[in-house]
């Protein structure tokens, strides 16, 4: 395991870091559908909101990958205070989280997948459903729950059975999305290469080798097909929306860059580090300014990655430097329950998250920005290391 505090940081950094990130956990918690208690039941309790509208009462809750990234905020959360509010919040998550897994196992191509929605959803886009099983196997590692690693590593078992596929030059890439009636979808999506970070989590909690295999595989077909020059990941092939940017350039590579440096800390092949390093390089001469609003609090949980990894703080610095830039994203409003803490950035455009109306990007909080910004704020406090979005 790595070491689990950058040094160099400042203190007033860290406390402010520390007061954000916790901010954002509470976000979660006071959002939570909670029906104990009730007797008029239905089948939503445990879900965390997804997105909220700072100028209404609307909101959507989670789904599949928005409940695992809560867990990711949380379970930090708890790492860093101990306290127990936070680990009772997963608690009730999760009782959410087991009905969106099938456990039936009369059906092999599907034992051990989550439903990517609801209950009642029958696909998964296996990038969203691997994330819940990295979010349980961290509940595992904090909690020793063994009904968590048991449906974490059920869900890998059924990801490397049923996700893989050859492409062109005999690469291995991961099916966008799988439907529930053996449909599965072939188009390429660069934030496969994010896979990587839960492979490698999972290989080194359960020691299978298929994990690593297939880690090193989808890492380099990323290199293959995304970052065959030095500096961003791109993909010109695709519009711009909520991972590229101007000129296809990957700015949210949702864990592409972290995934780098799993492989290089398992693998030991230097190829792997000196694609992170020109891919930080691109990062830091950006210095904070994105067109997609989720990029630099995603990009910041790669460059503070870096810094713990190679031990070198000027990785660090270009999210220091811009901790303002990172904070002013913070929704800060004590009389708004659904927005107050979380942090803005609705960049898939909104249209479908607010009846009659089309939402700026600013004008909503959502999940995607607040758990990128909460897990690099915990990093910068050197409190409660996360497993997600980390090198474990």
């Amino acid at each position: 395991m790595a070491k689990n505090k950058i040094k160099g940081i400042s203190e007033s950094d860290q406390k402010r870091a520390l007061e954000a990130a916790l901010l954002g956990a509470d976000w979660f918690v006071n959002n939570q559908i909670d029906l104990a208690g009730k007797t008029c039941r239905d089948a939503n309790g445990g879900r965390y909101m997804y997105n909220g509208h700072i100028f209404s009462d609307y909101q959507t809750m989670g789904i599949d990958w928005t409940m695992a990234r809560a867990l990711f905020v949380l379970q930090t959360a708890y790492k860093a205070t101990k306290d127990s509010k936070y680990l009772d919040s997963v608690a009730k998550g999760l009782k959410y989280i087991y009905s969106l897994q099938v456990m039936d196992k009369r059906d092999k191509s599907l034992y051990g997948v989550f439903h990517e929605e609801t209950p009642q959803s029958y696909w998964v886009y296996p990038r969203d459903g691997i994330e819940l099983a990295d979010a349980l196997f961290e509940h595992y590692l904090i909690t020793g729950d063994k009904e968590a690693l048991f449906r974490a590593d059920a869900f890998m078992e059924w990801f490397v059975r049923e996700t893989v596929f050859e492409i062109e030059n005999d690469l291995t890439w991961i099916y966008r999305r799988v439907d529930f009636n053996g449909k599965k979808d072939e188009r390429l999506a660069s934030c496969e290469g994010g896979n990587t970070m839960a492979l490698a989590h999972a290989y080194k909690i359960t020691g299978k080798k298929k994990y690593k295999k297939l880690m090193k595989k989808i890492m380099d077909a990323q290199i293959e097909l995304y970052h065959k020059a030095p500096g961003p990941f791109v993909d010109a092939d695709k519009e711009k929306n909520h991972h590229v940017s101007d000129g296809g350039h990957i700015d949210n590579d949702d864990g592409a860059g972290v995934g780098l440096l799993c492989a290089y800390e398992i693998l030991g092949n230097k190829k792997y580090l000196e694609h992170a390093k020109t891919l930080a390089e691109y990062h830091l001469s950006k210095n904070g300014n994105y067109n997609i609003i989720c990029a630099f609090p995603a990009v910041s949980t790669f460059l503070l990655e870096m810094s713990r990894i190679t031990g070198d703080l000027l990785y660090a610095k270009g999210v220091t430097d811009n901790l303002d830039t990172l904070l002013g994203l913070q929704h800060i409003d004590k009389k708004n329950k659904n927005c107050h803490g979380a942090f803005i950035g609705e960049d898939e455009g909104g249209i479908n998250y607010v009846p009659n109306y089309s939402p700026k990007p600013h004008e909503m909080v959502t999940t995607r920005t607040t758990a990128f910004a909460c897990l690099s704020l915990f990093k910068i406090a050197g409190q409660g290391w996360p497993l997600g979005y980390s090198v474990y």
